[in-house]
């Protein structure tokens, strides 16, 4: 029975060994009954054995070309793969290698691109051990990954080759098959690839720019599409100032958000809570005070004794406290608006407050306004009446008056009802009898209904 030796296979995921050049390694083979060689290239073995007695000299020429083969392999990878496999051999030396041979020799040519060459992905999974040519080891997602240096980009899964897209910019190497691999240039904004080289790209205006990147340059020169300031990446989405080692690396949590800001055109540190951004650390901190008359008109200074801070009122945020957060979307009076009240902030209550009108109260759970259930009168105040449908009755203000408890003449206010009846125009005022805000004339004047003010006698 003549033995045939299986088709090369590319290196298995399990069996790991550093390349040796050619190093001899002694195993015993069970089918020739004798000692025999295993030649490793790269993680490829070769098994050779002297053929029986009477053999065709088709099987000695067949294993010369697998050799061959073998090595022209072994020339190709080891240049790229040099130093990354472990040397286990001699952890593996006891091994039967002879066992399921042809079936794990299948198994290793299913598997061979994946292994190889890198994923379409950017950061391709890695061994149990991560070793990263050309790069460094970084942990992302509970896992060691190789992050390829600027400049280059992934060959193999662990081995980072130089661009060679122009300067600075990025790159990666796709398989074309078992010998051949490919470059594909990342751009940076400003440039595109034309033949496989990143050129600028001109413009004379920011409208030939994305919306994150301005046209820059010399006035009489050549200007190109830049990302604004502190953005980077291939579409300007990378808010590079807010990575280590970026000039806002530290402005997070207590000390900030790093964030892209439309209107400034550029990334910065946004501060909160009456902090102030120290430009020369370029982080958000708190102000220190003895009294409030050290701090803004919308802040108080709390904490303790002798760590007293410049803090918002209740409800604001912003650098300067101009904002009402709890009028946001996620704030506490979020709701409270249109028919339900008015978010707003309020000096005398040094807080943002939810003001009602109309004779509503504030509901403490759901923070809006509602209107008081009634069934009579007596059951509002003396500024109210109790109106509505049978069963949906409510209280509310007297006709021209508002707020909470109807202590507003909002009919004698601009825009209000009689805004102008005051001076010699009349007097603006609520009148009980008529349960009305009015406007109430003297000395000999009239009302005038169209103009609702008072003037001379009218004219039939």
């Amino acid at each position: 029975m003549t033995r045939t030796t299986p088709e090369l296979a590319p290196p298995s995921p399990n069996f790991r060994a550093k390349p040796t050049g050619g190093r001899l390694a002694t195993t015993y083979d069970l089918a020739c009954n004798r000692p025999h060689t295993r030649r490793i290239f790269s993680g490829i073995g070769f098994r050779t054995c002297d053929p029986p007695n009477g053999s065709s000299e088709k099987l000695n020429s067949h294993k010369h070309l697998l050799e061959g083969k073998s090595f022209s392999l072994y020339n190709e990878v080891y240049n790229q793969e040099k130093d990354v496999f472990e040397d286990s051999l001699q952890n593996n030396a006891d091994l039967n290698l002879e066992e399921n041979h042809v079936d794990e020799s299948i198994k290793l040519q299913q598997n061979s691109n994946a292994y190889s060459f890198a994923d379409e992905g950017i950061h391709p999974l890695q061994r149990a051990f991560c070793s990263c040519r050309n790069g460094k080891c970084v942990t992302e997602d509970r896992k060691e990954v190789c992050k390829c240096n600027p400049g280059y980009g992934y060959f193999t899964s662990s081995v980072c080759k130089a661009c060679d897209c122009g300067p600075n910019q990025g790159c990666k190497w796709k398989s074309t098959g078992w010998f051949g691999s490919e470059q594909i240039c990342f751009c940076n904004p400003g440039y595109l690839e034309d033949n496989g080289k990143c050129v600028v790209v001109p413009c004379t205006d920011e409208s030939q720019c994305s919306d994150r990147q301005k046209c820059v340059g010399e006035e009489d020169g050549e200007k190109t599409c830049q990302c604004d300031d502190g953005l980077g990446g291939e579409n300007c989405d990378k808010e590079e100032w807010c990575e280590d080692p970026g000039k806002f690396k530290n402005c997070k949590g207590q000390y900030g958000k790093c964030e892209y800001s439309k209107e400034r055109r550029s990334v910065v540190c946004t501060c909160d809570n009456g902090k102030k951004f120290l430009p020369k650390r370029n982080i958000c901190k708190t102000i220190s005070c003895i009294n409030e008359s050290q701090c803004s008109e919308r802040q108080k200074c709390v904490g303790e004794e002798i760590f007293k801070t410049c803090q918002c009122d209740d409800g604001l945020g912003g650098e300067n406290c101009e904002i009402q957060v709890w009028c946001e979307d996620t704030g506490k009076f979020k709701n409270c608006k249109d028919e339900y009240g008015k978010c707003e902030y309020s000096k005398e209550k040094r807080s943002v407050a939810c003001t009602c009108d109309n004779g509503k109260k504030l509901h403490p759970e759901e923070n809006i306004c509602k209107a008081v259930p009634c069934t009579e009168e007596s059951q509002c105040n003396e500024r109210q009446k109790c109106v509505g449908e049978e069963g949906e009755k409510t209280c509310q203000c007297d006709d021209g008056l508002g707020g909470e408890n109807c202590e507003i003449q909002v009919w004698c206010e601009d825009p209000g009802k009689f805004k102008n009846c005051i001076d010699e125009y009349g007097k603006c005022e609520y009148s009980k009898e008529k349960r009305s805000v009015v406007c109430t004339c003297d000395n000999g004047k009239k009302f005038h209904p169209e103009e609702n003010i008072c003037k001379g006698k009218i004219q039939c």
